[in-house]
């Protein structure tokens, strides 16, 4: 119940207020009002594109070979050759807005709206990619990915715009008429 089965059907229709009687109860159940007359919710704002400059620093460690025998190269066990140090380069980038086709890594930073978040290390940071586990304002699972990491700062912001039309300088070309008849019908 309802039954689908009578939705097409004549009588069934579905009235414009949910209080009017009927058979239609039998075949479509009341989920709202769509009369442009009844709104409860004022309009919205049109989205306005983030002004300000938000960055973090990015790091990342590689592994690589170094001397056994030099000072900056770690040898616990003595070894002559085989060694290995971590070297950590950071970088300062941009954050972005959270994006759900987007791969993230343990460390990287988004925002939602003006707020910051870091995607947390292995494993919990595997979530980080899952839709499911974007980042929010309210408490959820996606804390389970991801730490509030602070505020981006407020910035001017602009409102989109369109693009301008073209301009060409070009007018468009004029053809004489032909003096032998069409091919088309």
């Amino acid at each position: 119940f309802p039954d689908y089965r009578h939705c097409g059907q004549a009588g069934y229709h579905p009235p414009k207020s949910p209080a009017t009687p009927g058979a239609w109860k039998d075949a479509w159940a009341p989920q709202g009002i769509c009369d442009p007359n009844y709104y409860t919710m004022a309009p919205t704002h049109s989205p306005s594109v983030y002004g300000g400059s938000c960055d973090y620093m990015k790091c990342t460690s590689v592994s690589t070979d170094c001397q056994c025998d030099s000072s900056d190269c770690p040898n616990p066990h003595g070894l002559p050759v085989g060694c290995t140090k971590t070297v950590q380069s950071c970088e300062s980038e941009a954050v972005e807005p959270y994006s759900s086709t987007r791969i993230y890594v343990y460390g990287d930073v988004v925002r939602v709206g003006l707020d910051r978040y870091v995607c947390l290390g292995y494993p919990f940071g595997l979530w980080c990619n899952n839709p499911s586990y974007q980042p929010g304002l309210m408490d959820g699972i996606w804390s389970d990915a991801w730490r509030r990491d602070g505020v981006c700062p407020s910035g001017p912001t602009q409102s989109p715009t369109p693009p301008a039309p073209s301009t060409s300088s070009q007018s468009p070309t004029t053809k004489a008429p032909s003096t032998s008849p069409s091919q088309s019908p």
